[in-house]
């Protein structure tokens, strides 16, 4: 009884030791990076199933009428015919009215089932990606501009195609198949549940076999979501520069480098179609073998007289459907992974830190009346960086005032830019503080949500598609024509502006690339004087103008409102002259200069 007691005790713990290794082994699989990641954006996808929970339960209703009709209508053509054949004692004619009933039906009810789950499927899509669009638009640009555009559009495209697609879908695609399954297994085991179990007999390898398909189906997943946004990257820096690429004469080399990437793409391909392809080869194979195991046992009890032609029909029909629905709920597994890999793109880029846009009230307030007040901004002891290893300068003061021109210069890449971008809330000090104060006293700390305070014309081209006066109205857009022709006037734009065939209705092309440098800087700039904020920041806004047109933009800037604090980078000496003080931008940090320095004169 004692050694009894022990085998048993020792039985059990053996028992216990197998369940903790097995245990361990699913912890360790389900603790793989990429599964976690794609269960935590399912997540994220389920929030999106449940704001729509009444549209995904209608469409699930909807599939399941249709799989109940489908299941329905081989029942009847059982009985339709074992009445041809004499086997049961029914009228042919209402039999085959309800088959043709149903069949009818269910052509409407799909008809209806296409319709509703576009409408659906189009307003989810829409949904899904404005949040994203809103989301990204308000990420911080420091967290954002890490991230390539053109990888940008392919998570914001194609990945958020693929996830409003699965949010509408994929519970119902879930239901049906599952209920179809069950339902063809059930009607097969009433009648024979021999042939039932035949017709499972595929299950298990498709089960022992799931952890490598899914493994296999992850991998080429990621890998084409990626190269989707390779393809894209490469496109578009070859179509933006394309005047540079021809000027070169570099056509033929990113032309090489372009089939290079495609034939990268054939590969991985070629290699997916290959695992495909035997994948599909088993499958087919296991599927075929238990398809004809159930034919040729169904045609044996009906040549032993165990069953009638109806029911053969039947089992065949069912068979069929069992096969099919059980492939559909395997491919379930492959869909799953493909919407969490999107999903955990898109992902990546929404949960990038936002920015703080919220005005305080005191902040409103101050802003409103900054136009009538002059303001003074000071940078007191700014550390400006990127990160801990790409430190622009550090410790570093400014000051610039309303009424006056304050200029940055120093050699490219030192800080100029990035010292705009801290006064824009773009970026923020490692250390110290910049601050507007007013004539009253008043102050406020500049972030992102005093943007208000700033029109800003950067270095780079930045016109839009669209018409001139839509360009100009973007920061005004209530503004009359009048209002438009004379900022224009202002920006010494108008000279030719006033020549087009349609004056401020001319239509830009993409980047402006249907006038200069100059007439975009010239254009530019009108923009940023209709917004008439008390601070103007100018990029290198006036590299492409000759000196003439250079000072007669910049006095008609200060004519427009003597209150404007101008704060410029520029390396052109004649810029210099115009500026009241003088600051050098480089890694010693910022410094305010002598005017009678004479490297500067």
């Amino acid at each position: 009884m004692y050694k009894g007691y022990t085998c048993g005790k020792d039985s059990r713990k053996r028992v216990r030791n197998i369940e903790l290794k097995s245990i361990e082994k699913i912890k360790k699989y389900l603790n793989h990076n990429e599964i976690k990641k794609i269960l935590h954006s399912w997540s994220w996808i389920f929030s999106y199933i449940l704001r729509y929970k009444g549209q995904v339960i209608a469409f699930s209703l909807i599939g399941l009428i249709s799989t109940g009709l489908g299941l329905f209508t081989s029942w009847v053509l059982k009985d339709l015919i074992d009445s041809v054949t004499g086997e049961i004692s029914m009228k042919i004619a209402p039999v085959a009215a309800v088959y043709l009933g149903t069949a009818i039906a269910k052509i409407f009810i799909t008809a209806l089932t296409n319709r509703v789950s576009l409408k659906i499927r189009l307003n989810v899509g829409i949904k899904i990606k404005n949040d994203v669009y809103d989301k990204l638009m308000n990420t911080e640009w420091t967290a954002i501009s890490a991230f390539h555009s053109a990888d940008i559009m392919t998570r914001t495209g194609a990945d958020v195609g693929i996830v409003s697609n699965m949010v509408l879908s994929y519970i119902p695609n879930v239901v049906t198949a599952l209920v179809n399954f069950i339902g063809a297994f059930f009607i097969i085991l009433h009648y024979d549940p021999l042939m039932a179990l035949i017709a499972l007999a595929g299950a298990p390898i498709t089960v022992l076999t799931a952890k490598f398909r899914f493994g296999k189906a992850t991998e080429f997943q990621i890998k084409n979501r990626e190269l989707a946004g390779e393809r894209l990257a490469i496109e578009e820096e070859s179509y933006q520069n394309l005047q540079t690429i021809k000027s070169f004469g570099l056509v033929d080399l990113f032309s090489q480098r372009f089939r290079e990437f495609q034939q990268k793409g054939y590969g991985v391909a070629m290699e997916q179609n290959r695992y495909q392809n035997q994948m599909m080869i088993v499958m087919s194979l296991m599927g075929q073998l238990v398809t004809y195991s159930c034919y040729g046992f169904a045609l044996y009890r009906l040549w032993k007289g165990d069953i009638t032609y109806g029911t053969l029909s039947l089992f065949m029909s069912m068979a069929a459907s069992l096969t099919g629905s059980f492939s559909s709920v395997v491919s379930l597994v492959p869909s799953f992974i493909r919407a969490g890999i999107s999903a955990g793109r898109v992902l990546d880029v929404l949960e990038l830190p936002t920015e703080k846009t919220e005005l305080t009230e005191y902040e409103k307030q101050f802003i409103d009346k900054s136009k009538n007040k002059k303001l003074t901004l000071v940078c007191k002891d700014i550390t400006c960086a990127y990160n801990d290893d790409a430190v622009v300068y550090k410790n570093s003061s400014l000051t610039a005032q309303s009424g006056k021109i304050t200029a940055l210069i120093g050699a490219s890449g030192k800080g100029k830019t990035s010292t705009l971008r801290l006064f824009l809330g773009l970026m923020k000090p490692k250390s110290g503080s910049i601050s507007v104060t007013n004539e009253d006293g008043d102050r406020i700390e500049l972030s992102a949500a005093t943007r208000k305070l700033f029109s800003y014309v950067p270095q780079n081209n930045t016109v839009f598609s669209g018409t001139i006066a839509e360009n100009l109205r973007l920061v005004k857009p209530d503004a009359t024509d009048e209002e438009l022709i004379k900022v224009l006037r202002d920006a010494c734009a108008w000279e030719f502006v006033s020549k087009l065939p349609e004056t401020i209705n001319t239509k830009i092309t993409e980047r402006g690339q249907c006038f200069s440098d100059g007439q975009n800087q010239r254009l530019s700039i009108a923009r940023a004087l209709l917004a008439d904020t008390p601070i103007l920041l100018l990029d290198e806004a006036t590299s492409a103008l000759d000196v003439e047109t250079e000072e007669e933009v910049i006095s008609n800037i200060l004519t427009y409102n003597r209150n404007k604090m101008i704060i410029l980078t520029s390396h052109k000496p004649s810029v210099f002259n115009l500026s009241d003080s003088i600051y050098s931008v480089s890694e010693n940090g910022i410094v305010l200069l002598d005017r009678k320095d004479t490297h500067y004169e």
